[in-house]
């Protein structure tokens, strides 16, 4: 249920994003395949629940979606779309794995793969539109990154 302001307005209902930069690649999952938006690569992250911060939903999906616990870092960007339930504002955090984090070793409950991509590769493929809105601010935060590990 969406929340509703004293005017009878609905609020946002909200998302987040794991952005996880490593060495010039982004990591994203492909959705499996079924509804709307299956087969199609994403952030990872989910829906905010009643009661939580941003940063600790989007840890929780992360162990929802993997299996693996993560560490959320600094803010990115956020923006707006909609979906049949209305306005979503869409959150967007770096992200940093365990050091010991391997592609072969996650749980995939919600996602048909996880892949690498190059940056300049990702605004190439069949994203969720959610996401590419991301992608221009998530490219700025990248070019003032010093490490590349991030």
């Amino acid at each position: 249920m969406a929340a509703v302001s004293m005017s009878g307005d609905k609020r946002p209902a909200f998302s987040v994003a794991g952005i996880i930069y490593r060495q010039g690649k982004l990591l994203l999952g492909k959705r499996i395949n079924q509804g709307f938006m299956g087969g199609r690569w994403e952030f990872l992250g989910g829906k905010v629940e009643a009661g939580e911060g941003l940063e600790e939903a989007l840890a929780r999906e992360f162990k929802e979606e993997t299996g693996v616990s993560v560490f959320v870092g600094s803010f990115i960007c956020s923006s707006f779309f909609r979906n049949n339930n209305g306005e979503v504002k869409l959150s967007a955090f770096s992200v940093k794995l365990p050091d010991d984090f391997s592609l072969t070793e996650v749980v995939l409950p919600e996602h048909s793969e996880l892949s690498w991509f190059p940056v300049d590769k990702v605004e190439n493929l069949h994203l969720v539109d959610s996401d590419r809105n991301l992608l221009p601010a998530i490219k700025e935060w990248i070019s003032t990154l010093e490490d590349d590990n991030v």
